[in-house]
């Protein structure tokens, strides 16, 4: 069935309030309106919105009820020494890899500091998410949730 101008206008809403409030950089933003501009069917308009966190994740996450928080595939730290760090993302050349197509080659990287760790996006295309809040830099403890791109891995130290 061919998308009419109001499917059409309700995804590029979701996209553009997804990001305003930081859930997409700017190049996968206007990577996906292009495809909606250009989509001639409802269904090609359905996977530019499935990576977003839905309206009761949001909601989930101003409760501070996070149903995800500890669940999923673990990433345990190593014992290191300050100084430290492991390559997150897509690339062989990473120490922990992820085979998501929404992980960039190279996403983000655990630094040691002290007796903690600091996650660091890379310039990373879909972003690096704590706990459901995008950053850019910050300290990072056991039980912590990391996303990055759609890629969930909960930090074990």
């Amino acid at each position: 069935m061919r998308i009419g101008d109001r499917e059409r206008w309700q995804a590029e809403r979701r996209l553009r309030a997804s990001y305003l409030r930081g859930e997409l950089s700017a190049d996968t933003f206007e990577g996906r309106i292009a495809v909606a501009l250009d989509a001639q069917h409802a269904h090609d308009l359905a996977p530019l919105a499935r990576d977003l966190p839905s309206p009761l994740d949001r909601l989930r996450l101003a409760l501070g009820r996070r149903a995800r928080r500890g669940d999923g595939p673990a990433l345990v730290a190593p014992a290191a020494d300050a100084g430290a760090r492991l390559v997150l993302g897509r690339s062989r050349s990473c120490d922990v890899r992820f085979v998501e197509s929404t992980v960039s080659r190279c996403h983000a990287e655990l630094l040691r500091v002290g007796d903690g760790w600091l996650l660091v996006d890379r310039a990373s295309t879909n972003g690096t998410w704590v706990n459901g809040v995008r950053v850019t830099r910050t300290a990072v403890c056991d039980g912590d949730e990391i996303r990055l791109g759609t890629a969930r891995v909960v930090l074990r130290t």
